[in-house]
């Protein structure tokens, strides 16, 4: 009983630690959006407008205090998203283009984001969200070209009550598939 019930707990941590900091209204998303700082213009290569297919895997996973056997059913996870990138957008980026859709909400800052050259340097910090006790800092890092990207994203934090400290690393890559967006 006490083994399903840490699974559990260990499931939901590894879908929050994704979902970095919950989901927003579309609103509080085009406002964290335009408070992004702005990407570096030397040497800038654009990405496309339109609809882009993305998916990110876990690499790794650690929690304090948690056996790592039970935490390697989560490693090789994938989950797969889809972007839809405005004109706009596709000439200054927002910060959370590359991180997973449940991050584009009103309780993330983006500290640093540097897109230049074909190269990317980031990090995003979001408030607690559901089930976390602190802070979640993702640092991304990687290359991109206007129709494609592939990056490393490391995130740690505070998992839920009990969990203790967490890092884990989830490989994000995305392709453009589309001039124009689906709905």
């Amino acid at each position: 009983m006490n083994s399903r019930i840490h699974s559990r707990t260990l499931i939901l941590v590894s879908l929050l630690a994704l979902a970095a900091c919950g989901k927003a209204t579309d609103k509080k998303a085009e406002e964290a959006a335009e408070a992004s700082p702005a990407p570096t213009v030397v040497d800038q290569v654009r990405i496309k407008a339109g609809a882009w297919d993305a998916t990110t895997e876990i690499v790794s996973m650690e929690i304090s205090g948690v056996d790592p056997a039970m935490l390697k059913s989560n490693i090789g996870r994938k989950t797969n998203f889809k972007n839809c990138v405005t004109p706009e957008q596709a000439e200054r980026p927002p910060a959370d283009f590359f991180a997973h859709p449940d991050v584009k909400s009103g309780n993330c800052k983006s500290e640093k984001f540097d897109m230049a050259g074909g190269k990317l340097d980031a990090v995003i910090v979001c408030d607690a969200g559901q089930g976390q006790s602190g802070p979640m800092r993702m640092a991304m890092a990687g290359n991109y070209d206007a129709d494609a990207y592939d990056l490393t994203m490391t995130m740690t934090g505070e998992g839920a009550q009990g969990a203790g400290a967490m890092k884990m690393v989830v490989r994000s890559s995305g392709r453009h598939v589309a001039d124009m967006c689906e709905g």
